[in-house]
């Protein structure tokens, strides 16, 4: 399994946030916060388009009461109806209208706000599609959402951590570090501070830390490396995992060992 992908814990934290780039003036004044359209899906649709557009009436009664008229344009390939206001709605009318459509006529499946759709950025790595907590709409940071606005390009963070291993889906993002750590028990890798954050390994053997700590051998962490490629790791280059900041730099500074 891949080391950015394997170790736990984290001792940064990350915090991607970003808007979608709109393009055009239609998709900017549909997130400026309003639509003309409701989708309205019914359980049971006639086959010919009189049918549909008495259907529809149920719907146009619920606009009245929110003084609106509303008229039938089509219906889509999946047998939703697309209705059009003579007006635009706010996002809080049109989802308030689309509520009573749904609670007016128990034949309704589901009646929603039609709003613009935009592309998102969707990354071509490997096990991207491991990383949920990137895009699953629950508990994920909506990561694609924000890589339309930015990906981090300028930006350099500084990983306080155990440092780096190389690695191929990290490499081109690394910038030169350090190592902190100035006793040789802890480092591990035989100096003390120099300009190599390269990170040894900080697994302990059986009863290594004195007074039988700790009881059993421990392997290492990487910590450093899965941080790393968390924030940056190369991003769409077929391979690996997606890193949240994919064009910004890490700056690796050693100080656990």
């Amino acid at each position: 399994m891949n080391r950015l992908t394997r170790m736990g814990g984290a001792s940064l934290r990350v915090f991607a946030m970003g808007v979608l780039l709109c393009a055009g003036a239609a998709a900017q004044a549909a997130d400026a916060g309003w639509t003309d359209r409701i989708i309205v899906k019914y359980r049971t649709v006639p086959t010919d388009v009189a049918a549909q557009t008495t259907q529809a009436r149920g719907a146009q009664l619920s606009a009245q009461r929110f003084g609106v008229g509303l008229n039938r344009v089509r219906t889509t390939a999946l047998g939703s109806q697309v209705l059009k206001a003579d007006r635009r709605l706010s996002t809080v009318e049109a989802e308030a209208l689309a509520r009573d459509i749904a609670a007016s006529d128990p034949n309704v499946e589901y009646a929603e706000p039609d709003r613009m759709m935009h592309k998102s950025l969707t990354p071509n790595d490997t096990r991207y599609n491991e990383q949920w907590h990137y895009f699953e709409s629950a508990g994920g940071i909506n990561a694609p959402a924000a890589w339309d606005k930015s990906t981090g390009a300028g930006v350099v963070v500084a990983v306080i951590d155990t440092g780096y291993r190389p690695h191929a889906d990290l490499a081109a993002n690394l910038l030169a570090g350090y190592d902190f750590i100035s006793d040789t028990f802890v480092s591990n890798d035989g100096n003390l501070r120099d300009s190599d954050a390269r990170d040894p390994g900080d697994w302990i053997n059986a009863g290594e830390c004195g007074n039988g700590e700790p009881a059993t051998f421990q392997a290492s962490s990487w910590h450093g490396t899965h941080v790393a490629g968390t924030i940056a790791a190369v991003t769409n280059n077929g391979s690996g995992v997606a890193g949240i900041a994919f064009n910004a730099k890490v700056l690796p500074a050693r100080v656990l060992g």
